[in-house]
């Protein structure tokens, strides 16, 4: 089940090449032997020119006759050399080594220390094996390291809770056939003590339908599935003891929030610390949410990528102070993975239904404060239950 936050904000909570070698009997078997080492492409003229030396040789006599012999030693002596190549070539096409991936570990401890490393193992050492090669799904990949049938592969934002598995599959390097891939391994997260932390209760919303008055456009019957949502808005001490963690793992905010309408940007909590964050947008919000996910051992929910595998962590605006960045995967049009665990902010829908829910079969009217006998034009009826 999702989890959904509130904002004054609210919350949401939501795998061969053949070597031939051509000799000649004549006196220039040796020049034969090195247009040979130079490539195919010089046997033809190299077999005529021995041709040719050839009949220089017969023709003159015993003593060119020994001179061809000596030259024909020579050439014996280029031909070893001709083997020695041809067989370095026969070695390289040879067939691709069979290496098993047999293991796979991760460090970290559950609740306590996160995984931040992977130990894979091979049978035999994969020579050549790189970072390119591995593909890791629940987590972010890092650097690879070692030697011999060990390796250690770094991983960061873990995408997955507490406990669950992350896959990690390996491509063939060059002359290596990787068999036993994919494998998969539990991951485990750091969970935050909140239990200092006050009102971070979740009510569950049961589904239902009801008429939602959208903002523009005609009311319109919708059915919405059951969640969990913030039973209160978001406190700057909840907000604010995130906020701390997140600046320390990664995350990045345009606005550090205040307490209600009178804090101090960014200041520790005081007695004032149960009124509602403030002065924050959207994107510090989502951005948040998925720090506050990731604390507590949940999968965030806001993505840059479609495969969901890197969670938004900066909502600082840049070039998009004043205008909104419409790149999928940018902060103002996210991937949301609508079936993760961890938190978000609710729809428009789920915010009118849960403001609006009295027994499922009677609604509070839209434009009534949530909960008021009236609507928000009398200030009686809506102090009741606003302020």
């Amino acid at each position: 089940m999702l989890f959904v936050l509130l904002v004054a904000f609210t919350l949401v909570a939501c795998g061969d090449d053949e070597a031939v070698i051509v000799t000649s009997s004549s006196s220039s078997d040796a020049s034969s032997s090195e247009a040979l080492s130079s490539g195919s492409a010089m046997s033809s003229s190299t077999i005529s020119g021995s041709a040719a030396s050839s009949s220089e040789a017969l023709s003159s006599g015993s003593a060119v006759s020994s001179s061809a012999t000596s030259s024909n030693a020579a050439s014996s002596s280029q031909l070893a050399s001709s083997s020695a190549i041809s067989s370095s070539v026969v070695s390289s096409s040879s067939a691709p080594v069979s290496v098993s991936f047999s293991g796979l570990t991760a460090n970290g401890s559950s609740g306590t220390v996160t995984t931040t490393e992977l130990t894979l193992t091979f049978d035999v050492e994969p020579v050549g094996l790189a970072i390119g090669d591995i593909t890791v799904t629940g987590a972010t990949k890092g650097s690879l390291s070692g030697t011999g049938t060990t390796r250690a592969l770094t991983v960061s934002d873990i995408m997955v809770g507490n406990g669950e598995t992350i896959s990690v599959a390996i491509a063939n390097p060059t002359g290596y056939v990787i068999s036993g891939s994919p494998k998969n391994v539990v991951a485990y997260r750091y969970l935050h003590d909140f239990s200092s932390v006050s009102y971070r209760d979740m009510a569950t919303i049961p589904g239902g339908t009801f008429s939602q008055v959208p903002t523009s456009g005609n009311t319109f019957e919708h059915t919405i599935t059951g969640f969990k949502m913030g039973k209160y808005e978001v406190t700057y001490e909840l907000w604010n003891t995130v906020y701390e963690w997140a600046l320390t793992h990664g995350y990045l905010f345009a606005n550090a929030g205040k307490e209600g309408h009178d804090g101090t940007a960014g200041a520790a909590p005081t007695t004032a610390k149960f009124e509602p964050v403030t002065t924050i947008n959207w994107r510090d919000a989502i951005v948040w949410c998925n720090a506050y996910s990731q604390m507590e051992g949940k999968t965030p929910v806001y993505c840059s990528d479609s495969g969901y595998t890197t969670p938004i962590k900066n909502s600082q605006d840049g070039s998009y102070a004043s205008s909104v960045n419409t790149t999928a995967g940018s902060f103002d049009n996210p991937y949301l993975k609508w079936d993760a665990d961890g938190y978000r902010l609710p729809t428009e829908g789920e915010w009118q239904y849960a403001a609006s829910y009295k027994d499922g079969t009677s609604w509070t009217p839209y434009n009534y404060a949530s909960g008021a006998t009236a609507d928000y034009s009398d200030t009686t009826a809506t102090g009741q239950v606003a302020w």
